[in-house]
């Protein structure tokens, strides 16, 4: 007997209200996650739905990266084309707008991977990168992100910044991420306390409930490019860092 369902991204959440709603019998509660749009499902059903937010924090992200890097006159966000990833360089525009001395803003979406990684490669030094997701490049040549991830830090010359903390184990300099243990932990929790009985589904309604972000940062990538690591919050998570 199916007691919950899970769904883990935007296209699990399309598939479940589009094609599989009538696999799912109406009063089987769901955990929605790391989804760009909960209101999908909460607009189209009228079952119990638990959303747990997690969503990348670019304008955190672009914080951090601006007072580690004042000089930055130029941002380059990372991300392929196609609505599989997920949204960055419009949060990014907006994020900027609200910042003093605003640097530049360009994408790579309508860049085939090869290009991509020729223009993050050769950029001018007062540039820093944001890393997105990267499923597919404009010709439909499908990717692994997390490989794309490790391309670009091995290629980039300039510091790249992340959204999520695998990203930052890959060489990414850090970012205000959004930990995927934290969020599985937080699943966890409420589908032991759904399945138990601890939580009812009707209690559950259309709910939400946050999993924030957390600053995480290589401290070797800092050094590299000469980035003061004090520059940052008290309780930033910091990798590679030396022993005292």
């Amino acid at each position: 007997e199916l007691g919950l369902v899970i769904v883990m991204n935007q296209s699990g959440l399309e598939f479940l209200v589009h094609e599989g709603h009538d696999l799912v019998p109406p009063d089987v509660p769901v955990i929605l996650s790391i989804v760009q749009n909960a209101q999908l499902a909460l607009s189209s059903t009228s079952r119990s739905i638990v959303s747990v937010v997690g969503q990348p924090d670019v304008a955190g992200t672009l914080r951090h990266g601006l007072v580690l890097f004042p000089r930055t006159r130029r941002v380059v966000v990372v991300t392929g084309a196609g609505e599989e990833q997920a949204p960055v360089f419009e949060p990014a525009v907006e994020a900027l707008a609200k910042m003093p001395n605003q640097p530049a803003l360009e994408d790579t979406r309508a860049l085939r991977y090869d290009k991509m990684l020729e223009r993050i490669s050769s950029l001018p030094p007062d540039s820093i990168i944001l890393m997105g997701t990267y499923f597919k490049d404009q010709t439909g040549r499908s990717f692994a992100p997390i490989e794309v991830v490790a391309e670009v830090a091995k290629r980039a010359n300039v510091p790249v910044f992340g959204l999520y903390d695998s990203h930052i184990r890959q060489g990414l300099a850090g970012g205000s991420v959004l930990i995927t243990a934290t969020v599985g932990r937080r699943l966890g929790d409420i589908g032991f306390d759904l399945l138990t009985g601890a939580l009812k589904p009707a209690d559950a309604g259309a709910s939400n409930t946050a999993v924030p972000p957390t600053p995480m940062f290589d401290w070797g990538q800092l050094k590299r490019w000469g980035a003061d690591p004090a520059k940052l919050p008290a309780d930033t998570l910091f990798l590679n860092r030396p022993r005292t």
